[in-house]
């Protein structure tokens, strides 16, 4: 079982390669989305054209160093019904085991208008920034190993570091739009207003890189160990 799974099916080159998109790990794959689909994913959610979007997604992996990935035809995307809050507020509701998170998701990720606790943002509101995930498709045997709570919790941890990163984008596009604000009247208030999207941003920053190379980066590497290690 052990030869079928890292060596036939190629378990460790697959993980490396979710790696990759769940967790953006090469930083040009966020850029050529961004550059090719941010038009579209601004839209309404409701009023994106999934095959436009899928060619779009096609576009980023190929011009991007993904397109090196021998397992890129696997990935795919998905509009989900919820924002990231929403869904984690629902699984917090809900309670911490696995089973009931798992529970949780999918019931959130199929009825967007499941009660959790708190005020839903008006569908009107929510683009396609805030609901884009990734898909990866896994096949047997290796849904074995990467079954469909362990594909969820890759899903969650790609919205936060994709809204992350969002976040990041916004607030250094705001800075540089603010430079011809240097003379306004009222500097006062918008050195304010400066000196609080500076510490924002050095706080998203701090905690971008935290999430990468304190938390998934050593945990990854403890995966991969036990990987290898296996008998």
């Amino acid at each position: 079982l052990l030869h079928l799974l890292l060596v036939d099916e190629k378990l460790v080159e697959v993980l490396r390669s979710m790696k990759h998109y769940f967790f953006l790990d090469q930083g040009d794959l966020f850029v050529h989305l961004l550059l090719n689909a941010e038009e579209e994913l601004s839209k309404p959610s409701g009023q994106i054209h999934p095959s436009t979007l899928a060619s779009l997604l096609e576009l980023t992996v190929r011009t991007s160093t993904t397109g090196l990935d021998p397992f890129h035809d696997r990935v795919g995307f998905e509009l989900h019904s919820s924002t990231i809050a929403l869904m984690l507020r629902r699984i917090m509701d809900i309670g911490s085991s696995s089973a009931a998170a798992a529970a949780a998701a999918t019931s959130l990720g199929s009825q967007g208008s499941a009660s959790s606790g708190g005020a839903a943002m008006p569908p009107q509101l929510v683009t396609g920034l805030d609901v884009f995930g990734f898909t990866f498709r896994i096949g047997w045997p290796l849904s074995l190993v990467v079954g469909r709570l362990a594909l969820m919790k890759y899903q969650l941890l790609f919205r936060l570091v994709f809204q992350c990163k969002i976040l990041e984008r916004r607030l250094c596009t705001s800075w540089g739009e603010a430079q011809g604000l240097r003379r306004h009247p009222d500097r006062g208030g918008l050195h304010r207003a400066f000196l609080l999207r500076h510490r924002m941003l050095q706080f998203v920053q701090s905690f971008v890189y935290y999430i990468a190379f304190e938390v998934i980066e050593p945990n990854w590497q403890h995966l991969e160990k036990g990987v290898h290690g296996a008998r």
